[in-house]
């Protein structure tokens, strides 16, 4: 179903859904138990949703990051990397307590 959704995506051209969309797929990778994919997702949704300027993104990524190290996946090196990049590039940030309902 993700290689369907992502060509209809691509034949659309819908550039804001394709940097959405990741966001999904991080959340779905999540409550699935896959960190690693999950953080992988978080890394392409966060990448495609700055270059187009999209004003939430920054707050959306912090929220799920928060979801994943809430949910036991803090000490997981991919989600401590993920931090160390959030906080790099986004310092101010980094303080966001919100979470993502499983």
């Amino acid at each position: 179903m993700k290689a369907q959704i992502q060509r209809q995506i691509a034949v659309e051209g819908n550039i804001w859904l394709d940097a959405w969309i990741p966001l999904d797929w991080a959340r779905a990778y999540l409550m699935l138990g896959d960190i690693n994919k999950s953080v992988e997702a978080s890394e392409d949704f966060y990448k495609k949703a700055t270059a187009i300027r999209s004003p939430h993104a920054k707050s959306r990524v912090f929220r799920l990051l928060n979801t994943m190290e809430a949910a036991g996946y803090a000490e997981e090196e991919a989600v401590k990397n993920f931090r160390r990049e959030l906080y790099e590039s986004s310092p101010g940030q980094a303080n966001t307590n919100d979470l993502y309902i499983l």
